[in-house]
């Protein structure tokens, strides 16, 4: 996976895999949103909180109705490890996913 700062840095490192069931639970608080159209296509959204390790934030997520694909996942940071590429309390990270694997990778990155 691949991640950027604001100040345009770019960062790799593997994607853990979620766990459904974790304690304290990833995701929390889950309330679906009214359906939309986004690009023509039925576009499912979901709000909550969301936790991993000790950073926590309230998020947003969108995805195909019809594939199930996630489109973006966008956290807003409520509570941050100091010294991580997102580390300040109101901070916006946003999670773009693509399927075209003709899209390239960033070319220089930490």
């Amino acid at each position: 996976m691949f991640e950027s700062d604001t100040k345009g840095n770019w960062f790799r490192y593997p994607r853990p895999l979620m766990i459904a069931h974790s304690d304290p639970p990833t995701f929390s608080n889950c309330v679906r949103q009214p359906d939309t159209i986004v690009d023509g296509k039925m576009v499912v959204s979901f709000n909550g909180q969301w936790q991993r390790n000790r950073r926590s934030a309230v998020f947003g997520v969108r995805i195909l109705a019809e594939t199930g694909r996630a489109i973006d996942f966008t956290r807003k940071m409520t509570v941050v490890d100091k010294g991580e590429p997102f580390d300040v309390v109101g901070a916006s990270v946003v999670d773009k996913f693509t399927y075209d694997r003709s899209v390239p990778n960033p070319t220089s990155y930490r």
